[in-house]
């Protein structure tokens, strides 16, 4: 419930929050029953927010100088509705992000059911088979789950959206609002990695292509992607997407 600030240097705990888990003992979402989610799911839907955008987005420090609604870029009116933050300054530019998990989670879980028309017991089932499959070290079963992930968003998004990142974002989305410790393209000192997941002690990779998978493990060596990782196993996977499948056709994993 950490990581609020309007500076880039002080950063508080959403007391709300707190207050509510010291009353219950339970990690839940309570900001989230204050406000009003179907107005951020309407205007989702108006401009299509792309959730990865937003990690270590920089902005201009006037960025939210328009008052305007229909005037405002999505980071600004995010960040004065309270789900981006403040979490750096340096050079006249801010860098945002989501204040925490608990946004995080909950922002992404809003996008996938209410921007893409996914239903939360889809969400739920893959977050089970998925727990388990992680925790197995199942590789074939956790590829199973990107496919039904996929399968469970409407046609005519892919359709519009053609591109390696769209897929890579969806998985962003899907994963976070199900609970995982999941991250989008952050920048290693060779480039920006398309997915990653963090489970117990393993570190899963993965990287999108419409090429050959074994393309995409190359890229993962040769960008060295998991060279942040080396306190934790490293499985890297490499994974065919296809446009007109609007899937995943085919899979590699080198551990």
């Amino acid at each position: 419930y950490n990581g609020y600030s309007w500076d880039g240097e002080r950063f508080v705990y959403n007391p709300f929050s707190v207050l509510n888990f010291l009353e219950e003992g339970r990690f839940k979402p309570y900001w989230m029953a204050t406000g009003s989610p179907e107005f951020i799911v309407e205007y989702a839907k108006g401009v299509q927010l792309d959730i990865s955008a937003f990690e270590g987005m920089k902005v201009y420090d006037s960025f939210m100088e328009k008052k305007d609604i229909d005037a405002a870029t999505p980071e600004s009116f995010l960040m004065q509705a309270g789900y981006l933050t403040i979490k750096g300054y340096s050079d006249n530019k801010y860098t945002l992000g989501f204040p925490n998990q608990e946004v995080r989670r909950t922002f992404s879980d809003l996008l996938i059911t209410g921007q893409y028309d996914v239903k939360d017991s889809d969400i739920l089932s893959v977050a089970e088979n998925l727990t388990k499959a992680l925790g197995e070290g199942d590789t074939e079963e956790i590829v199973n789950q990107f496919k039904v992930i996929f399968s469970s968003i409407p046609y005519m998004y892919f359709d519009s959206n053609k591109s390696e990142h769209f897929y890579s974002a969806v998985l962003l989305m899907y994963l976070q609002a199900a609970g995982f410790d999941a991250d989008p393209e952050r920048i290693g000192n060779k480039g920006r990695l398309d997915l990653s997941i963090k489970f117990e002690n393993h570190v899963y990779i993965f990287e999108l292509k419409t090429d050959k998978p074994s393309v995409a493990i190359q890229q993962i060596r040769e960008k060295n992607y998991g060279g942040k990782y080396a306190n934790y196993e490293v499985i890297n996977i490499g994974l065919k997407i296809d446009f007109v499948q609007r899937n995943i056709v085919d899979w590699k994993v080198e551990v």
